[in-house]
Parts: C-alpha cells; structure tokens; sequence
C-alpha cells in the first residue's frame, strides 16, 4: 500500500541520518533529500547527527552557490469527490487513493508525508487512510524539487446507515459498525457495515429496520447480525456501499413487508441455493428463512401461508399442500444451472405440481421441480419420482 516508517528505505549513499528525525521537520528532510556536499560529509555533532543543531536550506552551498528547491506538484488519483477550488479530497472511511508527482522529472527519490504519520519513499503510492480526519500532504523529491504542505488536502468522513467499515470510529456518531474487525458474521460479508439496532427504536429517515432473522425458529438464539438493524434505503445498487447490493429484505411490522435496502448478497433471495455440509438443506442460508428441498442444490423461498411473496416470485400452492414462492422464469435465473429444476407452468399432477393465483399470466412459468418420465430426463444428477406425473428429486445418499 505503500506505507513505510519515516526515512524507511531512505537511507543509502548521499542520504543524511537525519532523514529518519521526523520529528525535525521537512526543513531536514527536504535538505537531505537535496544531496548536498555538505549533507554528505556531515562532521560528528552537526547536521547530520542526533546531537548536533539542526541545519537550514541555506546551508547547502556549493561551488555554483546555495541550491534552491524548485517547485513541485502533485495529484491525487481515485477521489470519490474532489474539490478543485480548495483543493481537497473528500470521501468515505477507509479511504484509499493513489497519488502522482507533476513537473517532477529528473526525480530519482522521493519522499511522501501523508499527514497521518506515515510515509512512503515510492514514486506513485497508494495510501489508505483509515480514521475520518482532514490530512494535510506534502512531497519532496531529490534532487532539488519540494512542494507546498496542501493543508487539508485529504479529508476522510464517517459513513452513514449502510455504509462500509472495518471498526467503529468509521460510523456517524449514533452508528456502529456492524460485523466489523473481529465479529464473528459469514465470511460473505467482505465488510462491516454501518447500523444501528432497531429492536427497540425507529430508524432514522433515509433507513428501513430490516428483520434478518425472519423465518428462523424463535427457540434459537439468532446471531448478533440477524436482529433488527436499520440498512440504507435504495433503489439500485449505485445507493451501496462497498460489496453490498440493493436487494429486498423482510420488514418486520404489523405485517411483513419487502423493501428494498443495502446489504451483502447472503443470505440468498428466494431461488438461491441453500444445501448445506451433506446435501442437508439450511434455512439459514436463506433470507426468507425457509430452504425447500427442491432440486439438487435446494432453494430458497417464503413460506406464503404466513407471509406475502417478494416481488419477482409467486405463492405456488402445491398438490401437497404447501404454499410457497416460487422465482417467475425472467432473465438469468439459478432454475438453469440445478439439473432438476426447470422453469414449468401451474396445472400439474403429483406431489410437486402446483397451482398460482389467477392474476398470473397464462403462459408464466416458474423455477419448479422439473418434470420427467424417467430417470434419463434428469440428467444422471437424479431420479424420476411419480408415476405417471413424474418430477426429478435428488438421489438418495446411500448410508
């Protein structure tokens, strides 16, 4: 990332000692970098030596006269908001940016002071700041180049409901950070995220409380990640934070709602895959809480007897009874990749034929158990269940 201790890397032939006193200043440094005769042949006690006074630009003569710094620029690169007229860098913690020196040739070291205590001796560094702060940066190069400190150059803000982060100190004052450093949550989650609890009080305007937990047995004691928590409302996934999508999620209230709101892509959406170690099926992995032992991978859906479908799926009622949503055929689906689902119409016999409401359009078709008439038609990754209604189920795991 190009972070390195002050004077790291920085300390071969024509260098000073004193490159590594941060604690001088840039004066110094800048000096050092310079390269000049008297830099080099630093007498025990001076310059270049820890107890000796510090030296000036001025000190550095040669046969042509004193050297005078030329002046250097520099640009920063992958600013999510830049304002020319400060200038300045704004953007969400943990911020990482690139920068670039200008009118900077011939310049064979450099040295970066990034403002929060680290520096770098690459040429093009990449830096991650990660505390919300304003940071002022400068750069020298040798031989003979300094620029201007740019006072708060970088300023690093905290993140809002919904926004991505590693520990608390990254979230607005009122959040918290949410599977974070440390936490244990689903290795999914490439992030923390910012949030709040909203078990006992209203998310604020902006943030939906979301039931994470909906549909898992009330006996079991959910993980911290699965309690109400407000997520950042949206309306696609440009509104999200870093790994996270604009997906719908159950809202909790009088009845249950989908809305759509900021998070990881697990737990699945109704029609993902939610077989767990065995083949067994995991309700879990869904985020309606009900895994179907459907296909070869399983799938996730919503138990429609108590709760509404999400948009995109339908309340099936199957010949067996149960009632619940099934993904419509549209565009990409999981149904195409599980060799024993297909995308079948409403009306069939046996166990795994269903029926829809009569609001759905005649020629719908939905991602179903797929139909067979032996176990040929499914494709060697299972076997043809009922005669003469045939549906491919998995194969059996033999003892």
């Amino acid at each position: 990332m190009g972070r390195a201790a002050a004077g790291d890397g920085m300390k071969p032939r024509g260098l000073c000692t004193s490159l590594v006193r941060r604690a001088a200043g840039l004066a110094t440094l800048a000096l050092s970098l310079w390269g000049t005769t008297a830099c080099k042949s630093d007498p025990p006690g001076g310059a270049g030596d820890a107890g000796g006074p510090l030296p000036s630009p001025s000190d550095a003569a040669t046969t042509d006269g004193p050297l005078q710094p030329q002046t250097l620029d520099f640009t920063v690169i992958g600013c999510p908001q830049f304002d020319g007229s400060k200038p300045a860098c704004r953007g969400p913690a943990p911020l990482t940016v690139s920068f670039a020196p200008i009118n900077g040739a011939g310049a064979t070291r450099f040295l970066w002071d990034f403002g929060d205590g680290l520096t770098s001796s690459e040429a093009f560094p990449t830096h991650t700041y990660a505390v919300p702060d304003k940071y002022s940066v400068t750069l020298l190069a040798a031989p003979n180049l300094s620029s201007p400190v740019k006072k708060d150059f970088i300023e690093v803000v905290t993140n809002p409901a919904g926004g991505a982060c590693d520990v608390g100190v990254q979230c607005t004052d009122d959040l918290a950070c949410l599977c974070g450093q440390g936490a244990e949550c689903p290795a999914a989650f490439s992030r923390g995220i910012c949030t709040s609890s909203c078990a006992n009080a209203p998310c604020a305007t902006g943030s939906i409380c979301a039931s994470l937990g909906y549909g898992l047995p009330a006996s079991a004691a959910p993980p911290v990640w699965r309690a109400p928590h407000c997520l950042r409302a949206c309306s696609n996934d440009s509104n999200c934070g870093q790994g996270q999508r604009c997906r719908l999620v159950p809202v909790a209230g009088a009845t249950l709602r989908w809305e759509r709101a900021c998070f990881y892509a697990f737990p699945g959406e109704t029609g993902s895959n939610c077989r767990g170690p065995g083949g067994v099926p995991q309700d879990d992995l869904c985020l309606g809480g009900r895994c179907v032992d459907f296909g070869a991978q399983g799938i996730c859906s919503v138990d429609c007897s108590v709760a509404p479908c999400p948009e995109r799926t339908t309340c099936a009622t199957f010949n067996d009874g149960r009632r619940l949503c099934l993904p419509r055929c549209e565009g990409a689906s999981s149904c195409r990749s599980d060799p024993l689902l297909a995308c079948a119409g409403a009306g069939d016999g046996g166990p795994f034929g269903f029926t829809v409401p009569a609001s759905e359009p005649a020629t719908a078709t939905f991602c179903a158990p797929k139909r067979c008439s032996s176990d040929v038609d499914c494709e060697h990754a299972g076997i043809c269940s009922g005669s003469p209604a045939g549906h491919c189920i998995r194969r059996p795991i033999a003892p």
